[in-house]
């Protein structure tokens, strides 16, 4: 077993958010987490997501929650933060400015 980094990751996404995009930013977030004790993700670049980036940001709370990483989200746009907001999830994401 290793030890954790003492320092946060920062993974960052622009654009849309979907289909197209959510796995590989779930990929991103599933290798940075069993490597730190805290993970920012940085949605200040991201203009839209839907339902399938909301799956990504769910696995990765659960995966989160599961190793006893922090997981925090920032930067997160009106219209992103609603989203995340109405679907529940905001009861279970950090939500950061």
């Amino acid at each position: 077993m290793t030890s954790k980094d003492t320092m946060a990751a920062v993974v960052r996404a622009y654009g849309d958010l979907d289909l197209d995009t959510a796995p590989a930013l779930c990929r991103d977030l599933t290798a940075a987490l069993p490597r730190h004790r805290q993970v920012v993700l940085d949605l200040s670049g991201v203009d839209f997501m839907d339902c399938s980036g909301i799956g990504a940001l769910v696995h990765a709370q659960n995966q989160a929650d599961h190793l006893g990483v922090a997981l925090e989200v920032r930067g997160a746009g009106p219209a992103v933060r609603r989203l995340i907001e109405l679907t529940g999830l905001g009861t279970r994401v950090t939500l950061r400015p």
